[in-house]
Formats: structure tokens, C-alpha cells, sequence
């Protein structure tokens, strides 16, 4: 069996593996991303609208994390280097998502122009953000083995 083969049977293996996990801990990401928006959503005036926010059941879809914890258990690597693609990843998703849910607020009550963009097109890119990490990740390590 092949590198590539190996890294494809652990990233398939262990994206199932952190999906089922996802199903029960999610919630906790979304309070989380909810905690970190709160400051931001109270700053711009949408206070008075944060009680009707209920969350439910973890968004099995929309938060990347799932594929981006994958690439990470199956990468190549040593744990330093896991640890910090690990932190660096999900700080920048954990930003991204609460910018996500910040601007849903303007985009819907004032149809503000840039905050329907940012909702609009985030979710794409944060789609692409795992594998576009990883491959950076992976560039970086082939350019510092030449």
C-alpha cells in the first residue's frame, strides 16, 4: 500500500469516526461560535433579538470541522506540527463561523450590502478552508524537505 492510499483510508476512517463524534458534541461548537458572537452582536445594537436564537441540534453540514479534524489525524506529521495546524485551523474557522452568524443579523434586519456578501460567499470558502489548509500545510513541508 502506497503514502496516498494510507492517507486515504485514515482520512475516510477517521472523518466517519469524528462525524459520529460531531453528532453529539456539535452543539457545543455552536454555543461556542454563539459565545464569541454574543459581544459583537450586542456591540452593533442586536441585543434585544439574541434570545430567539436557538441553536437546536448541531449543523451537521455547514461547520467544516468535521473534514478539517480529518486531514489533520491523517496527515504525516509529528504531534508539534498537528497541535499547530490543529490551533491555527480552527481559531481561523471559529472566526470565520461567528462572522458568519455577526452578519447574518445586518444582512437581514438592514439588507446591508457587505454583510450579505460575507454570508453569501463564507460558507463557500469555508467549505474549501480544510483542504486548502492542508495543502498549504503540505506544500510548506515538501518545500523544507528540498
Amino acid at each position: 500500500m502506497n503514502r496516498i492510499e494510507r492517507f486515504l483510508i485514515k482520512f475516510f476512517i477517521s472523518a466517519t469516526v469524528i462525524f459520529i463524534i460531531w453528532i453529539f458534541v456539535g452543539i457545543y461548537y455552536q454555543n461556542l461560535v454563539l459565545f464569541v458572537s454574543k459581544p459583537f452582536l450586542i456591540l452593533i445594537g442586536y441585543e434585544r433579538y439574541l434570545p430567539a436564537l436557538r441553536l437546536g441540534n448541531a449543523y451537521l453540514g455547514n461547520f467544516n470541522l468535521v473534514p478539517f479534524l480529518a486531514l489533520v489525524v491523517s496527515i504525516d506529521a509529528d504531534l508539534r506540527d498537528r497541535i499547530k495546524l490543529l490551533l491555527f485551523g480552527f481559531f481561523i474557522m471559529l472566526f470565520t463561523h461567528s462572522l458568519d452568524l455577526i452578519a447574518h443579523f445586518p444582512a437581514y434586519f438592514q439588507q446591508s450590502e457587505l454583510a450579505i456578501l460575507i454570508v453569501y460567499s463564507l460558507p463557500i470558502l469555508n467549505v474549501g478552508f480544510p483542504f486548502f489548509l492542508w495543502i498549504l500545510w503540505f506544500l510548506n513541508i515538501q518545500s523544507s524537505e528540498v
